[in-house]
C-alpha cells in the first residue's frame, strides 16, 4: 500500500487520479531504464500516461522516440494527433489524425477527435460529417456522439439532417434527456409548439421540474398562445448553475413582461445557439 503525503497533509481525492498516473509513469520509466533496448511500445505506453496527465511536451517526446525506433508504425499519427488536439493545436492535430484515418481501418475515436478539432476551427459541417462517421463505425455509439452530431448539424444549418439524427439517437436511447432537449429547442426555434410538446412529454417528471425544463415548458405554452406564468420564471436562473443558468438568463433576456410568440421563438433560438457539443 502506498500512502502519499503533501506539505498540506493528505492529497485530496481530486488529486488521487494524477497521483496514480505519476506512479504508473515511474514504473514504465523504470522499465525503460532497465531494458537494454526499450521497445516503441514502452515509449507509447508512457506517452499515453503523460497525455492523460496533460503533460503534452513529455507525451510528444515519447511518441517521437517511438517513431525513431519504429518509423513504419502507423498508429503514431493517431497518438500524436490526439495530443495536439487536446493541447489546442487543432490544425496540427487534424493533419495527423487525417493521415491516420486515410491509412487505417475506420476508427470511431479518430473521427470523434477530428470532429472536435474541426468544430473548434469553425468547420461545423465537416465536424458533423465526422461525428456521423464515428457513429456509423462504432459498435455501440454513445448518446454523447448523437448529441454532438446534432449540435454540429444545427450549427452548420442542416436542420433537416439534425431532425433525422435526433430521431436516430432516440430510437437507441428513448429517454436520453440531452436529445429530447435538442428536439424541444429546435422545434421552439421553428415555432412548432406541438412538435416541441411531443419531446417534452417524453422527459421524466423529476427532470421536467428542473429550471431549464420549466422554461422550455413555458416557451411551448407561449408559442402555442396558451396560459403561462411568465412572472414565476424571473427567479429561476438563481436556482440553476453554470451553463444552464446562462442559457436561462439569455432566454429570459429576449422576453418582455408579456412576450409575443415570436419573442418566445427567439428565446428558444438563443438557448439552441448556446449549445456546445
Amino acid at each position: 500500500m502506498v500512502v502519499v503525503f503533501f506539505s498540506a497533509g493528505l492529497a485530496s481525492p481530486a488529486a488521487w487520479p494524477h497521483t496514480d498516473l505519476l506512479l504508473q509513469i515511474e514504473q514504465v520509466t523504470a522499465d525503460i531504464e532497465t531494458v537494454p533496448s526499450p521497445s516503441a511500445d514502452l515509449f507509447i505506453r508512457r506517452g499515453e500516461l503523460y497525455r492523460r496527465h496533460e503533460s503534452w511536451a513529455a507525451a510528444l517526446a515519447d511518441f517521437a522516440t517511438a517513431r525513431d525506433i519504429q518509423p513504419s508504425r502507423g498508429d503514431l499519427d493517431w497518438f500524436e494527433g490526439r495530443v495536439h488536439i487536446e493541447a489546442g493545436d487543432y490544425e496540427r492535430g487534424i493533419g495527423l489524425v487525417s493521415r491516420f484515418i486515410a491509412r487505417n481501418e475506420p476508427h470511431a475515436s479518430a473521427y470523434r477527435y477530428r470532429a472536435m478539432a474541426l468544430a473548434r476551427t469553425g468547420d461545423r459541417e465537416a465536424a458533423a460529417r465526422d461525428y456521423a462517421a464515428a457513429i456509423s463505425v462504432s459498435e455501440a455509439p454513445s448518446p454523447a456522439l448523437y448529441r454532438a452530431l446534432v449540435v454540429e448539424q444545427i450549427a452548420a444549418g442542416r436542420d433537416g439532417e439534425a431532425w433525422i439524427s435526433i430521431d436516430g439517437g432516440l430510437s437507441r436511447f428513448p429517454v436520453e434527456v440531452s436529445l429530447l432537449g435538442l428536439g424541444v429547442d429546435l422545434a421552439l426555434r421553428e415555432g412548432s409548439a406541438e412538435r416541441a410538446l411531443t419531446f417534452l412529454e417524453r422527459v421524466p417528471e423529476p427532470v421536467r421540474a428542473l429550471p431549464q425544463w420549466r422554461l422550455r415548458s413555458w416557451l411551448i405554452a407561449c408559442i402555442g398562445d396558451k396560459e403561462h406564468g411568465g412572472s414565476d420564471l424571473s427567479m429561476e436562473p438563481a436556482q440553476a448553475r453554470g451553463t444552464q443558468a446562462e442559457l436561462i438568463a439569455a432566454a429570459l433576456a429576449e422576453l418582455g413582461e408579456h412576450p409575443q410568440a415570436s419573442e418566445c421563438r427567439r428565446a428558444g433560438a438563443a438557448m439552441l445557439g448556446a449549445r456546445q457539443p
